[in-house]
């Protein structure tokens, strides 16, 4: 059942990129029916109700989606915070925005180490979502912050998966649980 939710989760993903490549392969082309480039040069028609925008030729209409992040983009800056950890809770200064725990998750312990421009910190804590949700989580927010991912081998009943970007990875170890999962991350990083 497992395998088959994950062969589920891929598949979606894949056909939703392609979805999304090809909308912007379309719109980079000047897409109109059937490949129709003199679709651009057409006027807008109203609504009614509505007045047409002329400021922006269709042509020349501006784009909405953010740049993917680059590796010269840092993802932790100075100052750190200090070293510390913590039990049932995130210690201060933790950096939740890179190692951030899905709603409704119960942290069990979590800690920040950090010398000169290095940081690594860790987050145990278990959820009531199944291990393939807290993958699909983690694979979402790590990939607004072009982080890319691959599977690690982990102990049996247990999946891995390593992030990175540059100088900095993150692993994910989650294991089913009686009413969800445990899962940990750890984070090693450099700050810009």
């Amino acid at each position: 059942m497992a395998r088959r939710r994950r062969l589920v989760i891929v598949i979606g993903a894949v056909l939703a990129m392609l979805v999304v490549g090809a909308v912007v392969a379309f719109t980079i082309a000047g897409g109109g029916p059937a490949g129709n480039s003199d679709a651009a040069d057409e006027t807008p028609t109203s609504i009614p109700g509505q007045e047409v925008d002329n400021t922006n030729p269709p042509g020349d209409a501006p784009t909405s989606l953010p740049l993917p992040p680059t590796d010269d983009d840092p993802l932790v800056t100075r100052p750190l915070p200090k070293s510390g950890a913590a039990e049932g809770e995130l210690v201060p200064g933790f950096p939740s925005d890179l190692l951030p725990t899905p709603a409704g998750a119960t942290v069990i312990s979590s800690s920040v180490a950090t010398e000169g421009d290095h940081m690594q910190a860790g987050v145990a804590a278990t959820s009531t979502l199944t291990p393939d949700e807290v993958v699909a989580f983690y694979r979402a927010a790590y990939a607004s912050l072009g982080l890319t991912d691959r599977p690690m081998n982990a102990i049996p009943g247990s999946s891995a998966y390593a992030f990175s970007r540059g100088d900095n990875t993150i692993t994910l170890t989650v294991t089913p649980a009686e009413s969800g999962s445990a899962f940990s991350l750890f984070g090693a990083f450099r700050a810009g």
